[in-house]
């Protein structure tokens, strides 16, 4: 059970002063693909925004200063990440509302890791099976605002277990002495899956100690390589067994997949709600403001101060065609999260209203009061990298009848 979610708002600078560039990859190969160049160039370049281009998986939209798009260090980023410049654009609130989701999404990790349009709390959060702080987000962009609207709750997700795939504990124990080196789907009774990070049903085909050979990834570093840069997920070092997979549709394709990318149920929440898990969420968000996005100047005041504004309910966040946020969902499909606000004010009256509903305490004048943020450091740095080494966890996991 989700919380009622809690809006948190930040000033845009000027958007004249920023322009929209597309970026195009020059080469090809399994790890040069737009997200995993959008990725790279965030790691080597700061006060940009950067996220894969809708219509052509070849291009990149990067959001930058006018004065930084003819700086020799940026052109050099650029050529560094397999990317050149094809195309300079007017920044709009589509395009910038894109950018900003891949880019937090990118620098919030390995700190917290988005599955199924959730961010879960912790480095390890793949590998636990206790309860997590879970955040959902949605950020849109309204008349020189962003608007941030977070729910929290707390999950659990499980890591699979071999015996859920009904398989013969005889087998199993050969499996784990590497006495044989692959279980096949005709000796599991039950082959259905999720994997991360959408979460989408898959029939399981094998599960092995080797990578397919139709598997453009050919070993264990070009597996971690791409988990990494693709879908920003961190995979052990010591990963060494691999499921052949493929979704459950007509004509889908045999996919490889590390073991600890699949799951054999879906996310379990909680009938509470996690509240400190926001005040962690923000925090991080001000530290990445702070430490890599500074010509933005974007600060979200922590929940301590969020007095003037009431908690709302989801009738609030309602919908709007001129905003258009694509986010994955379970199924593969594309929700669109919008709002109809056409301003600060127009956002706010709403929001006023929905706490006299829930006999708010907040009164008209306090709800008129502009919100002055209020930006404390985190003490988590965005820059550290951890890769988890837990085979040993996982492997007694995996053992357990």
């Amino acid at each position: 059970m989700d919380s009622k979610p809690l809006i948190f708002l930040s000033k845009l600078p000027v958007l004249t002063d920023y322009v929209t560039i597309i970026g195009q990859i020059t080469t090809s190969g399994p790890h040069l693909l737009n997200s995993a160049c959008c990725r790279a160039l965030l790691r080597r370049t700061t006060n940009i925004l950067c996220s894969p281009a809708l219509d052509n998986k070849n291009n990149v939209y990067i959001v930058v200063h006018k004065n930084d798009v003819k700086v020799k260090s940026f052109s050099d980023n650029i050529t560094a990440c397999n990317l050149k410049l094809v195309k300079v654009l007017q920044l709009n609130n589509n395009i910038l509302q894109y950018c900003l989701d891949f880019t937090l999404h990118a620098y919030l990790h390995p700190h917290w890791t988005r599955v199924d349009n959730r961010y879960l709390e912790g480095k390890m959060c793949l590998f636990q099976n206790h309860w997590m702080g879970c955040v959902r987000a949605q950020i849109n962009i309204q008349d020189q605002n962003v608007i941030l609207a977070l729910k929290a709750s707390q999950v659990k997700l499980k890591v699979a277990r071999l015996s859920t795939f009904h398989i013969q504990d005889k087998t199993i124990q050969k499996f784990m002495k590497k006495e044989i080196r692959t279980i096949n789907s005709y000796e599991m009774g039950d082959n259905t899956c999720y994997v991360l990070p959408s979460f989408k049903p898959a029939l399981v085909h094998s599960i092995s100690y080797d990578i397919a050979k139709c598997c453009p990834l050919k070993d264990r570093s070009d597996m971690i390589a791409y988990w990494l840069d693709y879908h920003g997920m961190l995979i052990p070092s010591d990963t060494d067994i691999f499921v052949t997979l493929s979704f459950n549709f007509p004509g889908a394709s045999i996919m490889t997949y590390p073991y600890y990318c699949v799951r054999k149920n879906f996310i379990i929440s909680k009938h509470s709600v996690d509240n400190l898990a926001i005040d962690e969420f923000i925090g991080q968000i001000n530290s990445v403001m702070c430490e890599k996005l500074t010509s933005f100047k974007l600060e979200f005041p922590p929940q301590s101060s969020m007095t003037t504004l009431p908690t709302v309910s989801d009738n609030c966040l309602v919908k709007n065609t001129d905003v258009h946020h694509p986010v994955n969902s379970p199924n593969g499909q594309e929700k669109v999260i919008t709002t109809e606000s056409k301003s600060g004010k127009d956002l706010i009256k709403p929001l006023r209203e929905a706490g006299r509903e829930n006999k708010s305490t907040c009164s008209e004048s306090s709800c008129n009061t502009k919100i002055k943020p209020r930006f404390t450091p985190y003490h988590k740095p965005v820059s550290s990298i951890y890769v988890p080494k837990v085979s040993n966890l996982v492997r007694k996991s995996l053992n357990e009848a």
